[in-house]
């Protein structure tokens, strides 16, 4: 699976921290901004004072509940499978890594997944690592098309007819959050659309024919339609309870560019998140320019320049995957592969590195 223990926990998240992560609500408008942009439907009709909403695809109480489950995965720990850590290198490093990682790399002890963590950024000149995506995120404009004039509780101001594509996304994700309906499903035609009708709530009655219900019970394996009235009741009440929520978490989200909050009037950042199971996700910053962790300890001008990714044959020495000839090349010249910048324990002697090494395999 990929590196997402911890996630929940930490107050911002994406490479340049530009989702506010802090509770529950805040999470699942990131989890409805990554279900658009990937695979989501959205039904995008303008929305104003008699429609303020969206319905999207997004499942949004399932979202909640999966949610609730990632809170639950923690970091993989090192396999008894592979050569045993050093633990006398892993205990020097330990005191390498507090001299000069942990001021932005917070240390989490395993098993305590449920420690929120305020995640340090850095301003990309800072940390000199490639820029183009903190860029692109700030930078790119988009058209808002149909949707121009959209308004949107609480303010209800139009939407631009310009504006920056992920201020774009935050209108889009505000108004599904805030729909009081069920979810539109990813084709608006057949039994997807038929089970978004069939959800949708009004005066807590449905509002299919009889036989439109036996059909979908049919189609979806639901044998008693109590069970499906009592879904539809327990949407509502969740709708109910969530509404006040939903209402802050869209105030919060209303007029805020990706990455321009809480960052020292710097968007242009990338954030340092803490390094439990750092050894297994390989390759290395945010742009996976750097294939293990011996690179990364190695100056940009040092490190290689091209390299095979894909391969599933671990390299517990360099800590990262072994070079697979067989696999697609990724070349660091290309925009946005740039493999420079955090340089940080590159004046290490090589013994030290060694150690750091052995610590981060530990944590």
């Amino acid at each position: 699976y990929p590196f997402l223990w911890g996630t929940s926990w930490e107050d911002r998240v994406q490479w340049n921290a530009s989702a506010p992560n802090g509770n529950d609500i805040e999470r699942l408008g990131r989890n409805v901004g990554e279900v658009l942009g990937v695979f989501g439907a959205a039904d995008l009709q303008r929305a104003s004072l008699l429609r303020p909403y969206y319905r999207t695809s997004a499942r949004r109480l399932n979202q909640i509940l999966m949610e609730n489950w990632l809170k639950e995965l923690w970091s993989p720990q090192w396999p008894a499978e592979f050569p045993p850590i050093d633990q006398a290198k892993r205990n020097a490093g330990e005191v390498l890594f507090n001299r000069l990682c942990v001021d932005c790399h917070r240390v989490i002890p395993y098993g305590k997944q449920d420690t929120p963590v305020r995640v340090v950024v850095t301003p990309v000149g800072d940390v000199g690592t490639d820029k183009t995506m903190a860029l692109n995120a700030i930078q790119r404009q988009a058209q808002s098309g149909r949707l121009q004039g959209s308004t949107l509780p609480p303010d209800f101001a139009p939407l631009l007819g310009q504006l920056p594509t992920g201020a774009l996304l935050v209108h889009v994700v505000h108004g599904a959050v805030v729909s009081p309906f069920h979810d539109v499903g990813t084709s608006l035609f057949g039994l997807s659309s038929l089970k978004s009708r069939l959800l949708g709530v009004q005066d807590g009655r449905l509002q299919l024919a009889n036989e439109e219900i036996v059909e979908f019970m049919k189609q979806a394996s639901i044998e008693d339609e109590g069970e499906l009235r009592q879904r539809v009741a327990d949407y509502s009440k969740f709708v109910e309870s969530y509404q006040r929520q939903l209402i802050e978490f869209s105030q919060k989200m209303v007029g805020q560019e990706p990455g321009a909050v809480q960052m020292d009037d710097n968007p242009y950042v990338y954030k340092a998140r803490p390094l439990d199971g750092i050894w297994a996700t390989a390759p290395y910053l945010h742009n996976g320019s750097v294939p293990n962790l011996a690179e990364l300890l190695k100056p940009a001008a040092q490190r290689v320049k091209t390299f095979r990714v894909g391969s599933q044959e671990y390299d517990p020495v360099n800590v990262g995957f072994k070079d697979d000839p067989s696999q697609p090349l990724l070349d660091t010249s290309v925009a946005g592969n740039a493999n420079s910048g955090h340089e940080y324990g590159t004046n290490l002697s090589p013994d030290q590195q060694r150690q750091l090494l052995e610590y981060l395999k530990s944590l």
